[in-house]
């Protein structure tokens, strides 16, 4: 069926959105009111349509736009369904359910035995169809608590859990993953999970809601981290031209955060720390594109000794060894990485991070202990607690021994799971 009127009307508010999307407005609660009375006009247009929800009062649902092999939402989501395979009854829903697919055939094989995964292929066109087709699908396995990953965009899935919510009493626990952006669909939550108190702070402040706990990342289980030994990672080495008794110095992730419009401080950190550094070589795992390309060509212009010692790898989902092939792991800037500092610490690798302190939401500093030694507010220092780390093997030690305790305690998958299930006990609870 097409609804030409609810089309249009789901246009408007996707190019509201957009445009607060734009200006970084925290604040959509508009928004969400909007597209939850499209949801009502449309149930009450069509109820013919919607399925009669089924309760599965043992099930738990994990609401997704898309899922990737590489990227930290979706690790954080793997590592929360391995880590309940034997505690709920779990369906995983996408509304890009061919782009999940399709690009997480890892992670997809890592759950497929713990997981029923259903979906649909949201097309923008025909809102109606898509509305009542999602609804139905979780409506015939409706679990009584959902986790919500879904990308800050998804007026569809927005408009699902509002339905849901109403029909059913569903509990809705909304994962901040995104938390740098507005967010459709948060303002429909019974508990929303953070990471950091800064972001807490800017949800109850700016997007003026205040049903947060602060939870940690879920690793993987204690015993889940291979260690690579020095044979591997010096043939590894060896693969990416870089000799084995060289100290190394590494920084993955997503390339934005490694430019800042149209310089980069962070490669004119490296390129110092390469000129400072006669033996050092550097080690970037990204993917750039032209734009970004031509800037970090620009910085190294007239320096092609120093760019021959910087090596750029793809973004890659098996990222292990290449991060235990660090002597120090370099954070990225402006724009920090807050899964890779807890990989990094189940990994026992040394990392120095850098806070941005003008623009906190970009710093996930605050995923290290308080009392980090090795987290700096300026360049400079910490372009110098890198050299130290590099020359002082034995503070690299206590570091990691120090950085893998707190994981232990923090990140652990197992630590994170009972945090999970208390969640979803107190809920279900609130239900009877």
């Amino acid at each position: 069926m097409f609804d030409w009127l609810s089309q249009i009307r789901y246009k408007k508010i996707r190019r509201a959105f957009n445009m607060k999307y734009d200006a970084r407005e925290f604040d959509v609660s508009d928004i969400d009111t909007r597209i939850c009375d499209l949801a009502d006009a449309i149930y009450s247009k069509h109820k013919s349509e919607f399925h009669i929800p089924h309760s599965n009062k043992n099930g738990v649902g994990f609401f997704a736009t898309a899922l990737y092999d590489v990227g930290g939402h979706t690790l954080c989501l793997v590592n929360q369904i391995e880590s309940m395979s034997d505690r709920a009854d779990m369906h995983i829903f996408c509304s890009m359910l061919d782009e999940t697919t399709r690009c997480a055939p890892t992670m997809l094989a890592k759950i497929k035995d713990c997981a029923t995964i259903s979906g649909i292929n949201l097309s923008h066109k025909n809102f109606v169809n898509d509305l009542i087709y999602l609804y139905n699908q979780i409506a015939d396995d409706c679990p009584s608590v959902s986790f919500v990953y879904i990308h800050m965009w998804d007026l569809l899935f927005t408009a699902v859990m509002h339905l849901l919510k109403r029909n059913t009493g569903m509990k809705i626990v909304f994962f901040n993953h995104a938390s740098h952006f507005p967010n459709a669909g948060m303002t429909l939550a019974d508990v929303i999970l953070e990471g950091m108190p800064t972001i807490k702070k800017i949800t109850e402040e700016k997007r003026h809601l205040h049903n947060c706990q602060i939870i940690g990342l879920q690793s993987v289980g204690r015993d889940d981290t291979h260690y690579y030994s020095k044979s591997e990672i010096d043939a590894k080495k060896s693969e990416l031209g870089i000799p084995v008794d060289a100290p190394l110095t590494v920084t993955g992730g997503s390339s934005y955060k490694m430019f800042d419009g149209d310089t980069s401080p962070y490669f004119n950190m490296i390129l110092e720390l390469l000129r400072d550094n006669k033996k050092l070589h550097h080690l970037v795992i990204s993917d750039m594109n032209d734009k970004e390309c031509a800037i970090l060509n620009s910085i190294f212009v007239g320096h092609d000794d120093l760019r021959a010692r910087l090596h750029i790898v793809p973004m890659t989902a098996a990222y292990d060894l290449l991060f235990q092939c660090a002597d120090v792991f370099v954070d990225s800037f402006p724009v920090s990485s807050a899964m890779t500092q807890i990989d990094l610490m189940r990994m026992r690798v040394a990392s120095v991070v850098k806070i941005n302190r003008e623009k906190p939401i970009f710093s996930f500093h605050e995923y290290m202990p308080t009392d980090y030694p090795y987290m700096f507010d300026n360049v400079a220092d910490m372009k110098r607690g890198v050299e130290y780390l590099l020359k002082h093997p034995a503070a690299r030690r206590k570091i990691i021994d120090d950085e893998y305790k707190y994981w232990l305690a923090t990140y652990e998958r197992d630590i994170v799971r009972d945090r999970y299930m208390q969640i979803i006990k107190d809920l279900t609870n609130a239900n009877n």
